[in-house]
């Protein structure tokens, strides 16, 4: 757990950077922006999935198999995020075969490869299922698929459990709780529940955590820093130590869309400032989509814009550089980032 010290001492230059443009540091920030990037291009996963398949212990039981099958697989795919700026993407057929399976995937595609690993195995029956999600931060919609498994638990019974893998990658792959296995009834009750407490226990069992997960960390920082003195500090000064905390949770996910939804998940849980999310794009060609993600920070006195940076943390940024980027083929479909950097009528 943090110490005050340990905050103090922490070095955050990425988000100390002064939003002063002189044209040294703005070329560097335009530099990281540009070229901070994820591969989108279909790498084969395919001997992976095949090990996590193999290496599936006969020892344990059947509901354990259906947990370290969707925790393996939860840290293998990641969320394919062309899907922001196009949603053609989400539609597309699964993106696997007998010889290649890709690593950014749908959620179509995410709970088709989740129901044939399981499948593969005695006693779970699994099969991909339609739902609505409402009100969910993200990509998905009435469109969105997950799957239903079947799982035998002894000679006489069987459980049916929801699993919505998709939606847990992000947490997965931070170390976290997950909030979408077996941990739904369905709208009629059909669907049978997992105490959090018995997957914490499989999970303990299968090495799947070494400590804690980080959500729980995450709620001992939170509580550790509202009993710091912070009465005669600044407004900027207090939102930057907050910043460096959130800097320190955040390693390079496998993918862009699941760091950016661990980052929301921290910013929800530890800043106290009101807060924008604004994307930008730019698209060279169909294969090539770059998506960059900025926040906006509001203090009484002072605004701070926050460059989200997948293999780098948090970055410090001016107004002038996201500016310099919608002027030079970078695009949103947001028009409040517009009416915040630009005279609308004369951009036009």
């Amino acid at each position: 757990m943090f110490k005050i010290d340990d905050i103090k001492s922490y070095t955050s230059e990425k988000i100390n950077l002064s939003n002063e443009d002189s044209n040294v540091l703005k070329n560097k920030i335009l530099e990281i922006i540009e070229s901070d990037s994820i591969n989108i291009k279909q790498e084969n996963v395919l001997e992976e999935v095949k090990r996590i398949i193999q290496s599936i212990p006969k020892s344990i039981t059947t509901k354990e198999k259906v947990r370290l099958v969707y925790i393996t697989l939860g840290k293998l795919f990641s969320y394919d995020y062309r899907v922001a700026y196009d949603m053609k993407y989400a539609y597309e057929e699964a993106a696997f075969s007998d010889t290649f399976i890709g690593k950014y995937q749908t959620c179509i595609q995410i709970s088709e490869i989740l129901s044939l690993v399981l499948n593969s195995f005695d006693g779970i029956e699994a099969n991909v299922i339609n739902r609505s999600l409402e009100n969910i931060r993200g990509s998905y919609g009435d469109g969105h698929q997950a799957v239903e498994a079947k799982v035998k638990i002894d000679d006489n019974n069987y459980e049916t459990y929801l699993l919505d893998l998709t939606l847990d990658l992000y947490l997965i792959q931070s170390g976290c709780r997950t909030k979408h296995f077996a941990f739904e009834s369905g709208t009629f009750g059909e669907y049978d529940i997992i105490p959090q407490i018995e997957t914490e226990e499989m999970d303990q069992k299968l090495n799947l955590i070494k400590s804690n997960y980080t959500d729980i960390k995450i709620k001992s920082i939170k509580e550790y820093l509202k009993k710091i003195d912070l009465t005669n500090q600044k407004e900027q000064d207090k939102l930057q130590l907050k910043l460096i905390v959130i800097d320190s949770f955040l390693n390079p996910f496998n993918g862009y869309h699941e760091g950016k939804q661990f980052l929301n998940f921290l910013f929800k849980e530890l800043l106290d400032e009101n807060y924008k999310e604004f994307n930008i794009y730019f698209l060279k060609e169909e294969s090539e989509i770059k998506l960059r993600t900025f926040y906006k920070i509001e203090l009484s006195d002072d605004t701070k814009w926050i460059f989200y940076s997948n293999n780098l943390g948090l970055i410090s940024v001016s107004e002038n550089i996201i500016k310099d980027l919608l002027e030079n083929g970078w695009e949103t479909r947001s028009l409040n980032l517009e009416q915040e950097l630009f005279d609308i009528e004369k951009k036009k």
